[in-house]
């Protein structure tokens, strides 16, 4: 011990001791305690939750937010009941109504072109509905068709015999809702429109096959195949030409065909 001093390293430390304190296992740690304020707080948090939940409940069944009135606007050809009965709005709670899924259960309708649906409180509901408008007869396989402007087909036709009829010679029977080629129903109505003024006829009804196109038969038996509404007042200008022509040389140009721009051809009808 001596030698350990006078290195100058001071007294040794003392020899490890195997009495009974060394087998003596730690104590375990104390508890977590939550401070009192925490606890006070999660608490209050959670009556605060509670009680907005039952508030809400509570204010979701008040009488201001159950539907009460309901206003259709922009009807012109369909009853109002046929609007209304898909929806079932009266009595429903006028915050919860699913409106997008409501707008898209009228438009299967195929009347309805658009809807849009408004809510105000307390309990007023305003739908205005788009309707779409008999444009032209369509006629297929023994069956008659309104049909609107962009070729959606709406009811069996009645006595609209001011219409434009057109007849599709490919045979299928139309369902409503069905889309036909709008652009052939906006030739149909065209040449309707400006036949009496360019030709001194007027379009007696049409034919419509998916692969010749359109073909009009005025009041005084005369036909031509315009195909398409392509090149439409060419085509048009050729007719009232051919027909000039024929008329000058006694000819019988019965049926014109005008899909072929400047190459048309004619034969008796």
């Amino acid at each position: 011990m001596a030698n350990y001093l006078h290195r100058g390293l001071g007294p040794p430390p003392p020899p490890p001791h195997y009495g009974a304190a060394a087998h003596t296992r730690p104590d375990p740690p104390a508890p977590r305690r939550f401070p009192r304020h925490g606890l006070l707080s999660f608490v209050l948090k959670l009556a605060a939750v509670l009680v907005g939940a039952v508030l809400g409940i509570t204010i979701f069944q008040l009488p201001a937010f159950a539907v009460t009135q309901v206003q259709v606007q922009g009807l012109r050809q369909l009853p109002e009941q046929r609007v209304l009965q898909p929806l079932d709005l009266y009595g429903q709670n006028i915050l919860l109504l699913p409106i997008e899924a409501m707008q898209a259960t009228l438009t299967k309708d195929p009347w309805i072109r658009r809807v849009d649906i408004q809510r105000s409180l307390p309990g007023r509901i305003t739908v205005y509905v788009e309707e779409r408008e008999p444009a032209a007869l369509w006629q297929a396989n023994g069956t008659t068709y309104l049909a609107d402007m962009d070729g959606t087909m709406l009811d069996p036709a009645g006595d609209q015999t001011h219409l434009p009829f057109i007849q599709d010679l490919d045979g299928a029977t139309p369902t409503p809702g069905e889309k036909k080629d709008g652009s052939i129903i906006a030739l149909a109505i065209a040449l309707t429109n400006v036949l009496p003024q360019e030709i001194g006829q007027g379009a007696k009804y049409f034919e419509y096959l998916s692969y010749g196109g359109l073909v009009v038969e005025t009041d005084q038996g005369k036909r031509a195949r315009f195909g398409d509404a392509q090149d439409f007042q060419w085509k048009l200008a050729v007719w009232k030409a051919v027909l000039k022509e024929a008329e000058v040389q006694n000819l019988n140009a019965g049926h014109v065909d005008l899909r072929f721009g400047d190459r048309p051809f004619f034969r008796p009808h």
